[in-house]
């Protein structure tokens, strides 16, 4: 399950991608506003902003993009240090 911080993060991906960011852009954006979250934190989240039927089409590849960049190893490693 999902609790409230992770809906809270996940509907701030969603904005933020909306505004036009993607990618390693999207992340950046989001850590700064949650500074405390881990990289694995903001890659569930951005898995659930998926699924919500209110992302449209043109936030949805860019969310979709930053979750499965977020997930990379290596990015994990020089992200989370």
């Amino acid at each position: 399950m999902f609790d409230r911080e992770q809906h809270h993060l996940a509907a701030r991906i969603i904005e933020r991608a909306t505004e036009g960011l993607s990618g390693d852009q999207l992340i950046a954006a989001v850590r700064e506003e949650f500074p405390d979250e881990s990289l694995r934190a903001i890659a569930r989240a951005a898995f659930l902003a998926v699924t919500r039927p209110s992302v449209g089409p043109e936030a949805l590849s860019s969310i979709y993009d930053m979750a499965i960049y977020a997930r990379r190893p290596r990015l994990n490693e020089t992200m989370d240090a």
